[in-house]
């Protein structure tokens, strides 16, 4: 009973009369009486099987990357996402060797977005080149589409016509040598 002695104390110190201390005591008493006697409530938790975590591990693995390939398919290539644009649609053309036409006309429209925005020459040549290289597989490729190379070749013309002196001339460079091809 140390600690009814030592609550009437510390409520005489802090201004209790005895009698008032006395009954605040008791209360206690009565208080830590019932809440001993009652069962505390049952903790729900979520306890998950051994091979659950890292099967959740997994999952948000793969749903970060498909939303990291999603956001990464707008990216020009001055952003931290080009990488996983390009790594994403080489694996496409892998997979589907048609969706070459769709990466290429992507490349042709970055090439015309990146002249029209004034980006560095060097990111402008990087893309061209990779649409070059691109367009060769395409053309080599028994389902060549000409309306995708049109679209491509219209998009070029246009970014040739807005661009500096060496990105024009590396514009028809492309354009002419997948004519002769």
């Amino acid at each position: 009973m140390k600690w009814r002695r030592r609550l009437q104390r510390e409520l005489r110190m802090e201004g209790a009369s005895k009698v008032e201390a006395s009954e605040l005591t008791n209360l206690a008493q009565r208080i830590r009486t019932v809440t001993r006697g009652a069962q505390p409530a049952a903790r729900r938790s979520l306890v998950l099987p051994r091979w659950a975590l890292p099967a959740v591990y997994v999952c948000a693995g793969l749903i970060a990357g498909v939303l990291l390939v999603g956001l990464s398919q707008a990216a020009l290539p001055d952003s931290a996402l080009y990488p996983v644009q390009r790594a994403s649609d080489n694996t496409a053309m892998l997979i589907d060797p048609s969706y070459r036409a769709s990466v290429m006309m992507k490349r042709a429209a970055q090439v015309h977005e990146l002249v029209q925005i004034h980006a560095d020459q060097r990111q402008i040549m990087a893309v061209l080149a990779n649409y070059t290289h691109v367009a060769r597989s395409y053309m080599a490729s028994p389902h060549t589409n000409y309306a995708a190379l049109e679209y491509c070749e219209t998009n070029l013309k246009a970014a040739a016509a807005e661009s500096t002196p060496p990105v024009r001339q590396a514009i028809t460079n492309s354009l002419e040598s997948l004519e002769s091809a």
